[in-house]
Parts: C-alpha cells; sequence; structure tokens
C-alpha cells in the first residue's frame, strides 16, 4: 500500500488556504484529501480505523523524514561506514 508514496510525496507545498498541494515534475498532482482517498482506494473493504491511521502516520513520518532530508540533507551509506569504522571483508 505504501509502495508509491515516497515518490508521490517528493514535494509539498500549500495553496493560499494553507492547504497542502503535492507535486511530481513540476505539476500539481494531489491535494491532501486526494491523497486520502487513494489510500482509501487501496486499503481493503475490512479495513479498521487503526489500519487508516497507521497508514496516514506512516505517510506523514515519510514525508517529514523527506522533508528534513531536503532542508538539512543526507549523508551517503559509505560515509556512515567510514565514520562508524565499518570495514567490508
Amino acid at each position: 500500500v505504501l509502495g508509491n508514496w515516497r515518490k508521490r510525496l517528493r514535494r509539498r507545498d500549500t495553496d493560499e488556504h494553507g492547504r497542502t498541494q503535492t507535486y511530481k515534475d513540476g505539476k500539481n498532482m494531489s491535494t491532501v484529501k486526494d491523497e486520502v482517498r487513494a489510500l482509501l482506494d487501496k486499503l481493503p473493504d475490512d479495513c479498521t480505523r487503526e489500519d487508516i491511521q497507521y497508514h496516514l502516520y506512516v505517510i506523514e513520518k515519510i514525508q517529514k523524514g523527506i522533508d528534513r532530508a531536503d532542508r538539512e540533507g543526507t549523508i551517503s551509506q559509505t560515509d556512515i561506514e567510514h565514520e562508524q569504522g565499518v570495514n567490508h571483508v
């Protein structure tokens, strides 16, 4: 269910009403309501409120991580391994 969210949530902006807009390749993709509708369409009909809340929580955490990486940058796997002194044999 969450497979495509990382790509879809690449860049977010808000419109004049404070609603979040998601963009892909510079084009307006959807509003938050559209994202929630898409999530609901992907979940099974017998899902619980807790299932929905969990998926919304995960999507928000992913977006916050992407936003932070965009703001602060990222560290490569190689750099982390070098800092930790990991030697591949």
